[in-house]
């Protein structure tokens, strides 16, 4: 059965989104870092096989 989103996966993505919102709070440039997250993530997102990877991307933003 296909689930729609993995629900624990994208808090794992937003806590890390999260942390680097604090050190861009702090000052520090996380822009290049943000990117790699992203890709990261839709990376991991893509190869899931129980759930959808539009349906994560999608719950993602």
């Amino acid at each position: 059965m296909l689930i729609t989103h993995d629900e624990s996966l994208i808090l794992l993505f937003v806590f890390k989104v999260q942390r680097l919102a604090g050190r861009a709070d702090a000052g520090h440039n996380v822009a290049a870092e943000i990117k790699a997250l992203v890709e990261e993530a839709c990376d991991c997102f893509a190869t899931t096989l129980n759930t959808d990877a539009t349906a994560n991307r999608d719950a993602f933003k």
